[in-house]
């Protein structure tokens, strides 16, 4: 079978992709707009006529296109007159790309919760194999010590990776005793130098899947730590005898227990090792191919759509591209549906592409941009003004852009409103845990007003506290939590509220509550150490300070705060 493989890859660039030799008659050909790659194609080009160019010289049987989420395939793919499969990686982030764009092709392929949760409309992920993968090249043992007891490196972004930041405190905690180190950032190869000084590598995947981290900790010689809510990673490697399986529980007793035991440790990251050296992905690839030739054609149920529908998908699906020449393809392609289609949909999706030109600085006249994007808003308000999110995103560009609308009156309407028709396109920050945790439902297809609402709820208590409302403050604050407790930045809000009362004992119970619902957050950590003073608390103070100080001095970008804390250990023991 001859595949024309897009986007980002499997194998990841050319030099892993000539690691693989197929024993099967597969071969495979790169395709891309811009780059490394045998074919090229151009952003207004539909896929007929680039399969009908590429065949030509070589003709392809299916075309791959790894995370079309962010790299889109040419236009009109659904018209593809080959077999069309789809790789598609981070669902949790971009569904509202996706809700109608998977139908266009013939086969998806994803992890396994998408296989079981992902709503989209027409098409059904599959789950045949993991869709990471080690480089080769890359990730290989190396000849250094191994120096770092207790290492994470990668997204510390705790909105989208609440579980693993709670996690990584347990971790964390540690570094009086271990060597723990929790960081980001790194280039491939120190990375991989990082992976060979670790002894114990911990991981937890944001969709329960089997990571990158999966296969590039154990083939760098480390012990792998998985979480056991994983739902694939358990099928490759052996809990004790090739990885090793944990949860919040046991997580610090395991760490002790192989950290304790080199000899154990040795021998089960060894295991590890020669496991997932045997599923690197040029080995993989054969059964892959295998199993995408012998799969039929879809239905490609995008057809089926009303064309007004079609053309917003068109726009959706480009508008995310990392390139740029697809995101100028996507406005232009919104300019010319909004000249005769003003839904609401619509023009939440003008709203949605001004607010980001502004945000980027790629408009000459930035103020003129923002009002053409309230504009929008308010126009997709007042044909929809039951749905919450008009008014949330009007609010969210009061707060950023000082456009000269009422902040306050727009959250207020987000907490009437009892409509999510709109809510794909609510704007926000994948640092904020209520945006990162709405794009999740939205994948689920558990939409409700309630979690904008207990956003909206969270910065009217905010608003409230600068403006010295103690009143409001609290009982927004008190909303918020009851619509969504898990999330923590509303109980630090009504904790300043009581605090401003001089109700310290309130003030410190619900900074307890809200505590496990944190990672990493120094300020909230502060706010209930000084709780514990205002009480008389200092030895519960103490032991905080302690804590926190063990945690940052874990992870260099907040290591700084690791002499603040215990600098107060010290003024309260």
């Amino acid at each position: 079978m001859n595949v024309l493989a897009m986007g980002i890859a499997l194998w990841g660039d050319r030099a892993h992709l000539d690691l693989y030799r197929s024993t099967r008659g597969h071969e495979v050909r790169l395709l891309a707009l811009a780059g490394d790659a045998d074919f090229h194609f151009k952003a207004d080009e539909t896929a007929t006529e680039v399969v009908g160019r590429v065949a030509a010289e070589w003709p392809p049987d299916v075309l791959l296109c790894g995370c079309p989420e962010v790299l889109p395939p040419p236009r009109e793919v659904e018209r593809c007159p080959i077999k069309t499969v789809a790789l598609l990686s981070d669902w949790n982030l971009y569904q509202p790309q996706l809700e109608h764009n998977l139908a266009r092709f013939d086969i998806v392929l994803s992890d396994r919760l998408a296989e079981r949760e992902l709503c989209v409309w027409g098409a059904r992920p599959h789950f045949v194999q993991p869709l990471y993968a080690h480089r080769t090249l890359v990730h290989r043992p190396l000849e250094i010590d191994r120096d770092i007891d207790v290492l994470f490196l990668g997204n510390l972004n705790h909105a989208i990776h609440r579980e693993r930041g709670r996690m990584l405190e347990i971790a964390a905690r540690l570094s009086d005793e271990y060597r723990v180190l929790i960081d980001a950032g790194y280039p491939p190869e120190d990375y991989a130098r990082h992976l060979n000084r670790a002894r114990i590598v911990v991981n937890h995947a944001v969709r329960r899947e089997m990571n990158l981290r999966c296969f590039e900790a154990p083939v760098c010689g480390a012990l792998l730590f998985f979480e056991d809510a994983n739902l694939e990673a358990g099928d490759y490697l052996a809990d004790g005898e090739q990885a090793v399986r944990y949860n919040a529980g046991n997580l610090e007793g395991l760490l002790r227990t192989y950290l304790d035991d080199e000899e154990k440790r040795a021998a089960v990251a060894r295991a590890g090792r020669e496991r997932i050296a045997g599923l690197a992905i040029e080995r993989r690839l054969d059964d892959l191919f295998d199993w995408m030739e012998v799969q039929p054609r879809g239905a490609r149920r995008f057809l089926e759509l009303p064309e007004a529908v079609r053309a917003l998908a068109d726009v959706m699906l480009y508008a995310s591209s990392l390139e740029t020449e697809q995101r100028a393809l996507a406005a232009a392609l919104l300019g010319e549906l909004l000249g005769r289609d003003r839904t609401p949909p619509c023009l939440m999706a003008a709203g949605c592409m001004l607010f980001e030109e502004a945000a980027l600085g790629g408009s000459p006249d930035a103020a003129k941009t923002v009002r053409a994007c309230v504009d929008r808003f308010q126009e997709a308000a007042q044909t929809a003004p039951t749905d919450a999110a008009p008014w949330f995103n009007l609010a969210v560009v009061a707060r950023q852009a000082n456009a000269g609308i009422a902040e306050l009156e727009c959250l207020r309407r987000v907490l009437d409103a009892h409509d999510v028709a709109l809510s794909p396109f609510a704007l926000g920050k994948v640092t904020d845990p209520y945006y990162a945790a709405w794009r999740l439902a939205l994948g689920r297809g558990a939409m409700s007003p309630a979690l904008l609402q207990a956003a909206a709820a969270a910065r009217l208590a905010e608003c409230a506290l600068e403006r010295g409302d103690n009143g409001d403050a609290l009982e927004f604050a008190r909303q918020s939590i009851m619509l969504r407790p898990e999330i923590a930045v509303p109980y630090r809000w009504a904790a300043m509220a009581h605090t401003r009362a001089g109700a310290n004992d309130e003030a410190a119970r619900l900074l307890e509550v809200g505590l496990p619902h944190t990672a990493f957050d120094v300020d909230y950590r502060l706010d209930l150490v000084s709780a514990y003073r205002a009480l008389g608390r200092h030895d519960t103070a103490r032991a905080l300070a302690i804590e926190s100080a063990r945690i940052f001095q874990a992870c260099p970008p907040l290591r700084r705060h690791a002499i603040q804390f215990r600098s107060l250990a010290v003024e309260d023991g």
